[in-house]
């Protein structure tokens, strides 16, 4: 799927790694990450060091991108939605 993804969107000279997002080895510095679809599958108390995990790996000014259908479908519950003033303001 990610390959998909990246031939779709013009990314198609990227590698690909498989294995536990946790704990896969990789080396060097990237200058992206893209979480697909992943996140709901890690245990709550793992996700935020997870997070940091891809973070490091990162290269200066690199990007660290994340989608996923559930987080789509939370965004339309408004559970991510900045609370507001009365006047509509952030």
């Amino acid at each position: 799927m990610a390959r998909r993804v990246a031939d779709h969107i013009g990314l198609a000279q990227n590698e690909y790694f498989a294995g536990d997002a946790r704990d896969v080895k990789l080396d060097g510095k990237f200058a992206g990450a893209y979480v697909l679809d992943l996140m709901h599958h890690i245990p709550e108390a793992d996700q935020i060091a997870l997070l940091e995990r891809l973070r490091d790996l990162l290269a200066p000014r690199g990007a660290l991108s994340h989608q996923g259908d559930h987080d789509r479908a939370r965004l339309r519950r408004g559970v991510h939605t900045p609370p507001r003033s009365r006047d509509g303001r952030l």
